[in-house]
């Protein structure tokens, strides 16, 4: 089942799904919008990710885009990146990023 905004709202109200900073023009007709951070991480080898293991600092460079500038991917490529938003879902829901 997909929330729609009402529902989206209605449990972020009851505090069960969190997303800080809420701008309301950041929810749609039934999703979220997230804002894309300026710290990304790749990976120093080509090799597979295996986030159950956890991986190590050491395995990653960070690279840190400031406003203006840009980060270009390559494709084939593997980067991590955050947003500028802290997201918490309950157990009951699940989330998909697309983007």
């Amino acid at each position: 089942m997909i929330l729609s905004d009402i529902d989206i709202k209605k449990s972020m109200d009851n505090d069960e799904l969190k997303n800080r900073p809420l701008f309301a023009k950041n929810i749609g007709p039934s999703s979220i919008d997230l804002r894309l951070g300026r710290i990304f991480k790749l990976p120093k080898n080509k090799r597979i990710i295996d986030l159950k293991r956890g991986e190590e600092e050491k395995d990653f460079e960070r690279i840190d885009c400031f406003p203006g500038s840009s980060l270009l991917v390559p494709s084939h490529s593997f980067v991590l990146g955050s947003t500028l938003e802290y997201v918490e879902i309950p157990n009951n829901l699940v989330a998909k990023v697309e983007g």
